[in-house]
């Protein structure tokens, strides 16, 4: 299963980035919004240890953002914009296993292999047999991927584009 980001949560993201660039508080409201938004799916959809857990991981990364100033590498943009899609899949993998439906969340960053430009190509040949081999590890599990994003040669972040979660869905 490939997931996008919740909601408009890249959208969010987005707002927070320029907000860097701009006014500092635009910033910091996108980010409280976000992360009020994200707390509210968790605390909705889960209970007990699983979702201290997963609300304790998002205060984590909301707080490794809230420290970040512009200028920003684009590499770094990119890998902000992906966090959408990295709570998204640990969202519907916790759900899953807490039905009692084997789950894990898995990056795509671990085997889809992409160089940045204006509308960046997953390179099949190298990403496939990264692909088996991390599917193989969870042969009696659902999958939950995160779309969107690959990784490039340097292991940076690499967006897919706007419909890149349906890009990455395509591929897997």
């Amino acid at each position: 299963v490939v997931v996008s980001a919740a909601g408009k949560t890249t959208n969010r993201l987005i707002e927070f980035l320029e907000g860097l660039y701009k006014d500092g508080r635009i910033a910091h409201e996108a980010l409280q919004g976000l992360r009020q938004f994200q707390s509210e799916l968790i605390e909705s959809l889960l209970e007990g240890e699983v979702q201290t857990q997963l609300l304790a991981s998002l205060h984590d990364e909301f707080s490794t953002l809230a420290e970040l100033a512009a200028p920003l590498t684009d590499a770094q943009k990119a890998a902000v914009l992906g966090h959408g899609e990295v709570w998204s899949s640990r969202l519907l993998a916790a759900l899953l296993s807490q039905q009692n439906v084997p789950a894990v969340a898995q990056d795509a960053r671990a085997f889809l292999r992409a160089e940045a430009g204006t509308q960046p190509e997953v390179d099949r040949a190298r990403s496939y047999p990264l692909i088996k081999e991390a599917l193989a590890q969870h042969s009696h599990k659902r999958v939950i991927i995160t779309g969107f994003m690959a990784q490039n040669e340097a292991g940076e972040t690499v967006l897919l584009g706007r419909n890149g979660s349906d890009y990455s869905a395509t591929v897997i």
